[in-house]
């Protein structure tokens, strides 16, 4: 999947606030993200995407990045994630990618299009809080 149309253009999406990827059954992996392409992003919502690996290299790039929710992912994705695997307590392989972001959550569900029957926080800001509740 890539960023940017163009591939001679290095601006990207400069006022994208928003971004939700949803229902990507054969999605595996992204193209890196530039430094620059979406320097406003806010809200990153990825769900339904079963096949994904891991997150986009560059995400660390996406400095105003507040919130990035992940819904009914693969376990693996989310353990690289973690600040502290309580097991072996040392960090998943790919959280220094999204430490920045305060609001990282993760939610599962039972069914396709069921209510969430469990949402952790794993951001900063959540201090690994974590609920079985429907948000």
């Amino acid at each position: 999947m890539s960023w940017v149309s163009d591939a001679r253009s290095k601006e990207g999406f400069p006022k994208l606030r928003s971004l939700v990827i949803r229902e990507l059954n054969e999605l595996e992996e992204f193209d890196e993200i530039q430094e620059g392409t979406m320097h406003r992003l806010y809200d990153f919502t990825i769900v339904e995407c079963p096949n994904l690996k891991k997150l986009p290299s560059g995400i660390q790039h996406l400095k105003f990045l507040h919130n990035l929710e992940l819904g009914d992912m693969p376990e693996d994705l989310s353990k690289r994630l973690r600040n502290c695997d309580s097991e072996a307590r040392e960090g998943g392989e790919d959280h220094w990618m999204v430490q920045h972001i305060p609001n990282i959550w993760i939610t599962k569900r039972e069914i396709l299009d069921g209510p969430i029957i469990s949402f952790e926080n794993i951001g900063h800001a959540g201090h690994k809080n974590k609920a079985n509740d429907q948000r």
